[in-house]
């Protein structure tokens, strides 16, 4: 869709919602990989989509439209922007951008999810650091419920939520959702178990080698 072209925009004809996925989901991609399918894309879709009369898009954003905020302990609600360095969540608002605009243009409605850290592949917090990535976490059963209420909202204005399950110490509020699409998250994910930083094992190992050569464990061995 980074091109305009009648063999996809030709199936938007009689159309009533539109779920906009596609993308480049990679946040550290660089601008070449991600001006075609973050911001020519969706531009060519809603263009299409005013031609066709369409009346109501799915857009899927990312909770990185406000990655500028993620050093501060503060509540993110959906009205907050801020992508910070953030060039993938700097292409989302973008495309957040272009819904307000098509609203006032051509009446195109948007329902837009600020999806958070899915993955496809478990349901687990394994590998997310801590932070960021353990308060955003959103489950499969919790996406597709909140896809399934976008779809079926009345098609009037520019709505914005957090799309995210229910996280331990999560900052991103979730009545916005509820209030809008009836969302609730029937999923829970705990904060993960920090690890032991590279400081806290050397600090570990002073204090053992201290008590060790206090008790009189450790002989110093030179060489001749």
């Amino acid at each position: 869709m980074a091109v305009p072209s009648p063999d996809w925009s030709d199936m938007l004809a009689d159309v009533d919602v539109i779920v906009h996925f596609a993308g480049n989901a990679h946040p550290k991609a660089g601008w070449p990989d991600m001006v075609g399918p973050n911001i020519d894309a969706p531009l060519n879709l809603y263009l299409a989509a005013a031609r066709h009369g369409v009346r109501h898009i799915v857009l899927a954003s990312s909770i990185w439209v406000c990655a500028g905020r993620r050093s501060d302990r503060a509540a993110i609600d959906a009205r907050d922007a801020d992508p910070g360095d953030s060039r993938y969540g700097a292409t989302k608002l973008f495309a957040e951008r272009l819904a307000h605009g098509f609203w006032l243009s051509d009446r195109i409605a948007t329902t837009i999810l600020r999806i958070g850290a899915y993955k496809a592949d478990g349901e687990t917090v394994a590998g997310l650091t801590q932070g960021w990535d353990a308060e955003t976490r959103l489950s499969s059963r919790d996406l597709c419920e909140g896809v399934r209420l976008a779809i079926g909202r009345t098609p009037e204005g520019v709505c914005t939520i957090n799309l995210l399950s229910r996280n331990q110490n999560a900052r991103f509020t979730l009545h916005e959702a509820e209030e809008a699409i009836g969302y609730v998250p029937q999923d829970r994910f705990e904060t993960p178990t920090p690890g032991m930083t590279m400081h806290d094992r050397l600090r570990r190992v002073r204090h053992l080698l201290k008590t060790r050569v206090r008790a009189g464990r450790v002989v110093p061995v030179s060489g001749e």
